[in-house]
């Protein structure tokens, strides 16, 4: 984010990415609370002994976790359409 706002009064962004998280092996899910929106105030990969635990912290809809014995990954820059 920038200090620079739009036209509309909003910060301009710059350097998006797509970012991709693969997880196999899944051990155990939870997800909870699914709805129209699903916003995540963080994301926290720690490792455990079955592997590695996603904790998705909910704002507001979806929110739970993910065991799996791996997960990898990308980060690529990515440009709105």
């Amino acid at each position: 984010m920038t200090s620079e706002v739009d036209e509309k009064g909003c910060f301009r962004l710059e350097r998006h990415a797509l970012v991709t998280f693969t997880l196999t092996d899944i051990v155990e899910q939870l997800l909870e609370e699914w709805n129209h929106q699903n916003v995540l105030m963080g994301l926290v990969i720690t490792e455990v002994p079955e592997g590695y635990r996603m904790e998705l912290d909910s704002t507001f809809g979806v929110g739970g976790h993910f065991i799996a014995r791996n997960i990898s990954v990308s980060v690529e820059a990515w440009r709105k359409p």
